[in-house]
């Protein structure tokens, strides 16, 4: 179709009042907290639409008039060039071309340097036993802590961009659509934890962690590995559909401010929200857990006891389709201070347990 611009910008109204009318069903909601929240909720479908197209019309009139007066001073100098170059001779041609391509291939080296200087640069480090295992600045929890006094700690995951502060309010759906800075965001911009979970040091903390984060670029099938410039906070935990990815980076590092923890995983799964593994007191972890690793998409070689503590990182996903009652989540017992953090076997689970809608 070739809308004009009200046409276009019409069109797009439209489109967002439905979807803002379909909303997110209360079931959707259970998984990204356990209240509804007060403020409304979009659906993940709708972004921020002023990152794609401009909503002020003389804009785009003006941005039009700059590009009708750009191409004709273009057009003016091609005439010109055109002119000039009939009196220029073979040699200068050639010489030209040879410039340009010269130019052409420094610019095709400069790229490819670039390029592999952006690959390599990786926001982890290799330990002792030839693990990934991020290292958390603490004071980074501490300024946090002192712009924001919600701040309850500090997640991190290797070969990822999820570098973010946790916060943490009474009210569970208050940062599903606000920022750092308690402001209001559509589509939320921040990592939260559930708001009944307890933190202080290790043994302040809940048997199981539940720790947010919004995910509205990486949901489908087949999901991505990298460095998306547009990926925020939970969109790369989606890399933990890969069995290599799992592999490589068997831990997570989520500290509170008190204590520096490590994490090794132990489940990743796709959930309908009939399975409750949002409690953060359960009667009986192992239940939890094993339920947990029977839906587990590869197989984790790590004993979870009932004297574990773990930590789950809930995230929303589409591999099902549209439906907005599915879950991507994971989950990591609590490694003892100063345990040697080593390689982990992971195989596929040929027989996982898939979500039931």
């Amino acid at each position: 179709m070739n809308f004009n611009y009200v046409e276009r910008m019409r069109f797009m109204k439209k489109f967002c009042a439905v979807l803002l009318a379909v909303g997110m069903t209360a079931g959707a909601l259970a998984a990204c907290g356990k209240e509804k929240p007060s403020e409304p909720i979009v659906s993940d479908i709708v972004l921020d639409m002023s990152d794609y197209v401009s909503t002020d019309e003389s804009s785009s009139e003006a941005v039009s008039s700059q590009q009708d007066t750009l191409s004709k001073e273009t057009s003016s100098k091609d005439t010109s060039s055109k002119e000039t170059s009939s009196k220029d001779s073979s040699s200068k041609e050639t010489s030209s071309k040879d410039t340009s391509s010269k130019e052409t291939s420094s610019k095709e080296t400069s790229s490819k340097e670039t390029s592999s200087k952006e690959t390599s640069s990786k926001p982890s480090t290799v330990n002792e036993y030839g693990v990934n295992v991020a290292k958390i600045d603490s004071s980074k929890i501490s300024a946090l802590k002192k712009k924001n006094s919600d701040t309850i700690g500090w997640i991190k995951i290797p070969n990822t961009n999820i570098d973010y502060g946790v916060v943490q309010e009474p009210n569970s759906g208050y940062y599903l659509n606000r920022d750092y800075n308690k402001k209001y965001v559509k589509g939320g911009a921040s990592v939260w934890a559930d708001y009944a979970c307890t933190f202080g040091d290790r043994s302040d903390l809940s048997k199981n962690t539940i720790v947010y984060g919004h995910n509205w670029t990486n949901c489908w099938r087949p999901t991505r590995i990298g460095n998306d410039t547009k990926d925020k906070w939970f969109a790369q935990l989606a890399a933990y559909d890969h069995i290599d990815f799992a592999r490589e980076n068997p831990y997570i590092s989520f500290s509170t401010t008190e204590e520096e923890m490590y994490w090794q995983i132990f489940a990743v799964f796709y959930t309908d929200i009939n399975f409750y593994y949002i409690d953060e007191n359960p009667a009986d972890l192992t239940d939890l857990t094993d339920e947990a690793k029977s839906r587990s998409i590869f197989d984790f070689d790590v004993d979870v006891t009932s004297s574990d503590k773990i930590l789950t990182l809930s995230t929303c996903t589409r591999v099902y389709g549209k439906r907005s009652d599915q879950r991507f989540v994971i989950m990591a017992k609590l490694m003892p201070a100063g345990a040697a953090l080593k390689e982990v076997s992971v195989s596929k689970n040929k027989d996982f347990k898939e979500p039931q809608f």
